[in-house]
């Protein structure tokens, strides 16, 4: 039971990492200001390169990855020091908590980002070879189309056909498919509202 709370408080505090929001705390503290009264009113990078200037934005955008890290790195560490079981879920639970958390933050209202970097952040430690697939599919759309969340959903969507290569490659699927594929989700939710503008 024990081990069980333990495993618990790892994802909630993983979500409290995702809801510690850079866009927002930035833009507050800097320029008096909230990056969610402009442009898409969406506090992440690509909402602060647009209304800001691009050294803020790349603030964000690292400290929007290192979070992913963090949490990712965090759940590892707490695996490993408290000897949870099922490593793999809780990891992947971690995954899911702080990609919800940068969406929906506690501390600011539940009105975040759309957690690309995010998730970004976390993929290159569960998943490096899947991040830099779905990197090259950002950078192949984004030179077609000029568009940063047009080009962040093809990326995210990539994962789904990649990860199906991979485990063919390393004979066999596993649960984490389900996470990658709820973050995946996540990901194209939050990013309906700017696909919709692009197709009208």
């Amino acid at each position: 039971m024990l081990k069980v709370c333990l495993a618990i408080a790892v994802i909630l505090t993983a979500y409290l990492i995702g809801s510690v929001n850079p866009a927002i705390i930035i833009t507050k503290a800097i320029y008096k200001d909230d990056v969610r009264n402009w442009g898409s009113k969406n506090a992440g990078a690509t909402n602060v390169f647009r209304n800001y200037n691009i050294q803020t934005g790349t603030i964000v955008l690292v400290l929007d990855v290192l979070k992913g890290i963090l949490a990712i790195v965090m759940a590892h560490a707490a695996i490993s020091h408290f000897k949870l079981s099922y490593s793999m879920h809780i990891e992947h639970l971690c995954f899911l908590a702080v990609v919800l958390g940068h969406c929906f933050p506690v501390f600011f209202e539940f009105k975040g980002g759309k957690a690309v970097a995010t998730a970004m952040g976390c993929l290159l430690i569960l998943h490096p070879l899947l991040i830099s697939i779905a990197l090259g599919v950002f950078i192949l759309v984004f030179i077609k189309v000029k568009i940063v969340g047009v080009s962040s959903v093809c990326a995210a969507l990539s994962l789904i056909p990649s990860y199906f290569v991979v485990a063919l490659i390393n004979s066999g699927m596993n649960w984490d498919f389900l996470y990658i594929l709820a973050v995946v989700s996540v990901i194209v939710v939050t990013h309906i509202k700017n696909l919709k503008l692009y197709l009208n």
